[in-house]
């Protein structure tokens, strides 16, 4: 029996009967160190010697980055400052334009040369009066009142340069009749000027105005009772650019009326005096505007010299 078993045992073989386990391969095959190998520890080093520079590397990349964000930031800022300038000069250009269509309805017509013998001593024919200003290159003035709002109506009809680069705006001074952008006098000659003026009145703001539209007179700024002389009620400091020897004709567009609700008027338009509320392009020919009256003497003049500046010499 015992004989029989062996046989058996031999022709199966040792190998036969083993029972082969799962781990029993994982424990056949080679042992694999826990410790990377020196391929993989070239890799790892490589990649910590790009993330940890050193520390004056490290502050040499910085500074490299600093700079090139700050010229990205110049470069910026300097592009948008360019586009400011350029928007800036576009302005400034504009502007200029602007001044200079408004420097052609406040210049002189002409200039004239005058000899003095023609204003004798008593200068005959010419009244006493006195002058304010009112009014602005775009219409109206620091006060208010335009320049266009006149009660002759004549409106914008006193513009030279492009009415699109005006604006009408301001107190009315009053007004005979309804006032619109196309209101004109057909006969007056004051089209391509703004040497106007208006003549005191004992009216109100739309009663009681002046005759006198279209009419149009010679003024000079003179030393008198207002200013310029040791008597005068404001003193003697002058507010004429050339005392008796410089005048500008004017044109009668408007009204200044006694009882008017502005309180100026009843100060200086209140028959006390002839007054004449002369445009600012007038005013500015003779007298010396922040001075704001000042002494006239006053004369009828033909209205073809509108505008025309006087020099008595």
């Amino acid at each position: 029996m015992m004989d029989r078993f062996h046989s058996f045992r031999e022709n199966l073989g040792p190998s036969r009967l083993r029972i082969r386990y799962p781990f029993d391969e994982l424990a056949a095959a080679p042992h694999k160190s826990a410790r990377p190998s020196h391929s993989n520890r070239t890799e790892q080093s490589s990649r910590k010697d790009l993330i940890m520079l050193p520390r004056s590397k490290q502050i040499l990349v910085a500074g490299v980055v600093l700079i090139s964000l700050g010229a990205v930031v110049v470069g910026i800022t300097t592009a948008r400052a360019v586009r400011g300038d350029q928007r800036a000069r576009r302005a400034e250009d504009e502007a200029l334009a602007l001044r200079t269509a408004l420097d052609d309805v406040s210049a002189p017509v002409a200039h004239e040369r005058r000899n003095r013998r023609e204003l004798s001593e008593k200068m005959e024919g010419w009244i006493d009066a006195r002058a304010t200003w009112y009014g602005g290159p775009d219409g109206p003035g620091p006060d208010g009142m335009s320049i266009y709002t006149g009660s002759c109506g004549y409106g914008t009809s006193l513009v030279r340069a492009n009415t699109a680069l005006l604006s009408l705006k301001g107190e009315r001074r009053g007004h005979a009749r309804p006032f619109s952008l196309t209101t004109f006098h057909p006969t007056h000659s004051s089209q391509n000027n703004h040497y106007i003026s208006a003549w005191h009145t004992d009216g109100g703001y739309d009663w009681g105005l002046t005759d006198k539209c279209g009419q149009c007179y010679e003024v000079m700024c003179v030393d008198g009772a207002t200013r310029g002389k040791d008597w005068s009620d404001l003193g003697p400091w002058g507010g004429c650019a050339e005392p008796g020897k410089k005048s500008v004709v004017v044109m009668i567009s408007d009204s200044c009326p006694c009882h008017h609700p502005n309180s100026g008027n009843k100060r200086w338009c209140c028959g006390d005096r002839t007054h004449l509320d002369l445009s600012y392009a007038a005013f500015d020919q003779i007298a010396i505007r922040h001075r704001g009256v000042v002494d006239l003497k006053v004369r009828p003049a033909p209205c073809d010299k509108q505008g025309v500046v006087a020099y008595y010499e």
